[in-house]
């Protein structure tokens, strides 16, 4: 109805693989192992294969192709679960509280592998607890099952199979027990999780998410990481020294209160565009050490809701300090403990009225949130700040029912470019006044249903190569230009006119200021570049005398697509990818 489209960190690693093997499984069939050597190329875990081959052996293909958000379905499965880890009185309410929850609906409708990690990694935490006193096989397969589907689809998951066995070694530290079944069943579960992982580029992934932050390296993240876990232990155990006269754990958690409480603190720090991450790292993982052990010392924690304070404390620790410092700026990040909160909150509560209120009170909040333009209006950053934050993306509002322009805006720009002949590989793009995350939304992958080739942009470019344009256009820019305008350089430039246009993320740095200043990166000489190469044909009166114009949507049209005239049109028949073309003689092939 509202055609939704994947938040930006979910197009690359999740949307587009997925959407490849199973298009390349209807001409190739459902060889697995062929299609993950020849479709992975990523340093990300191989986990969302897993549900391209399970929808491919049931030969679903063209219903899940057409209709990709369907994948939700395993989310929505995953939430029905939840009643069987619990004895509450009104336990089957749980599903509802939690469909509607604004983070769950969130997930939901993302369409991120994110999402699955949430869900997988919450029943994964649930079925764990359920057999920590009586280990039972049907709830230790889950728990493995659950775990090991986390842990594959992103780093997220494994980050958090880590905080699960970190709180569970902390609780039985206090209890003075420990369940080796359980033990034996976690480290098979991370053992296979990690066997999805490609384990020679896990480094390379864990430089670039640290790069994320330019004010710390790798060597000195794993030294502050190793030092607080450290820090929590020693004052863990000086806590944990007092055993007797202690009292039982309150529940903190009735009525609500306290996760929203939480979580609209969280949201306020979240969307704030001024602060320094440094300092509020510190800040909050002492203040969250510092309540972890004042629990730890006035309280019994050695009965399950312990553990549960446990691990929703840690989690919210190793959430901040990511969070925070920008190495995982993603709001899903804090998307279990909350929701796990909120779990918590109605087994510690008895009251039906309570759990009506909040109820309804999320079905309001989950589907008439704000528009973006509203949001701006009311402030000229809020609606960035907000979207950007909570919802990683400026093109759709997933707790509402506005339509997305994306999906079709994509389609008119895939139509219009393959009537080119453009070349194979190497085809380079230029987006103008398009927000980051629009920009994201708008690219042209590896995609073997689309008849054009894969398009990047000039900063996806290896850094010698880049390196080797700054240089020539220090020596001679007037010649470099030139020779832009008269190649095949540059084939495609996408020109936002509305309503995407509200954003200040715009490049404000000349091409001098870059070219002069040593401390500017390759990534951001690049994007200047590209930038002064489209106002310069522009302020020329050579944009018309190059490219083709055409006006994406053609009724109200919101952007600008220019196309090289030096690019041929196609032949009539020329219609097939060659990239799904190249996939199916590699296989054909393989199999001589």
């Amino acid at each position: 109805m509202v055609e939704p489209y994947p938040e930006k960190d979910s197009i690359f690693p999740f949307y587009f693989p997925f959407l490849n093997y199973l298009y390349a499984s209807i001409f190739i069939g459902n060889d697995y192992f062929f299609l993950l050597e020849n479709l992975n190329s990523s340093n990300y875990p191989i986990g969302v294969y897993f549900f391209a081959y399970l929808i491919s052996s049931l030969s679903l293909q063209s219903i899940f192709l057409k209709f990709p958000y369907l994948l939700s379905i395993f989310i929505i499965i995953t939430i029905c679960l939840v009643p069987f880890f619990s004895k509450h009185k009104y336990k089957y309410l749980i599903p509802l509280i939690l469909y509607f929850n604004p983070l769950v609906t969130l997930c939901i409708r993302s369409f991120s592998p994110h999402s699955f990690i949430v869900l997988f990694g919450i029943i994964s935490f649930l079925s764990f607890r359920s057999c920590i006193y009586k280990v039972k096989p049907s709830k230790v397969i889950i728990f493995m099952l659950s775990s090991v589907l986390a842990i594959s689809i992103k780093h997220l998951g494994l980050l958090y199979f880590i905080c699960l066995g970190f709180s569970f070694a902390t609780w039985s530290i206090i209890r003075k027990h420990l369940n080796y079944q359980l033990i034996a069943a976690y480290l098979c579960s991370l053992v296979i999780g990690l066997s999805f992982y490609p384990i020679n580029n896990s480094l390379i992934y864990l430089k670039n998410a640290i790069a994320h932050n330019n004010s710390i390296n790798t060597n000195q993240f794993l030294f502050i990481t190793a030092i607080i876990v450290i820090f929590f232990t020693c004052v863990f155990y000086v806590t944990n020294y007092k055993t007797s006269d202690k009292v039982v754990l309150p529940k903190l958690f009735s009525y609500f209160i306290l996760p929203i409480l939480l979580s609209t603190i969280i949201c306020f720090f979240v969307v704030q565009p001024r602060y320094s991450p440094s300092n509020l790292c510190i800040a909050i993982i002492l203040i969250n050490s510092l309540i972890i052990s004042a629990f730890s010392y006035f309280f019994t924690l050695s009965k399950l809701r312990g553990f549960t304070y446990i691990f929703i404390a840690i989690s919210l620790v190793v959430a901040s300090l990511l969070y925070f410092s920008h190495i995982g700026k993603s709001f899903y990040i804090f998307a279990i403990p909350l929701i796990l909160c909120f779990h918590q909150s109605f087994c510690e509560s008895k009251n039906i009225k309570a759990f009506i209120f909040i109820i309804l009170g999320e079905i309001i909040f989950s589907n008439f949130f704000p528009s973006l333009q509203y949001l701006n209006k009311k402030s000229s950053y809020l609606g960035d700040q907000v979207y950007t934050s909570l919802f990683n993306t400026t093109y759709i509002n997933y707790l509402s029912w506005q339509s997305c322009k994306i999906p079709k805006i994509r389609k008119e720009i895939e139509h219009t470019i393959s009537a080119y002949d453009f070349p194979i590989h190497q085809n380079k793009i230029i987006f103008i006044n398009l927000h980051q995350h629009t920009q994201v939304s708008l690219y042209l992958p590896y995609n073997l249903q689309a008849p054009h080739p894969t398009f990047a942009k000039l900063e996806d470019s290896l850094a010698s190569d880049l390196s080797a344009l700054k240089n020539q256009t220090i020596d001679n820019p007037i010649q470099i230009f030139s020779q832009m305008q008269t190649s095949h350089e540059f084939p495609l430039i996408i020109e936002a006119l509305k309503p995407f246009t509200q954003s200040d993320h715009r490049v404000s740095d000349s091409l001098v200021e870059v070219l002069i200043n040593n401390e500017k990166s390759l990534n951001e000489f690049a994007q200047v570049f590209a930038l002064e190469y489209f106002q310069r044909i522009k302020t020329s009166h050579q944009l018309n005398k190059l490219y083709h114009q055409y006006k994406v949507p053609k009724i109200d049209p919101s952007f600008n697509i220019y196309i090289k005239k030096s690019i041929p049109l196609k032949n009539e028949n020329k219609v097939v990818n060659f990239e799904l073309n190249e996939l199916i003689d590699t296989y054909q092939g393989s199999k001589k």
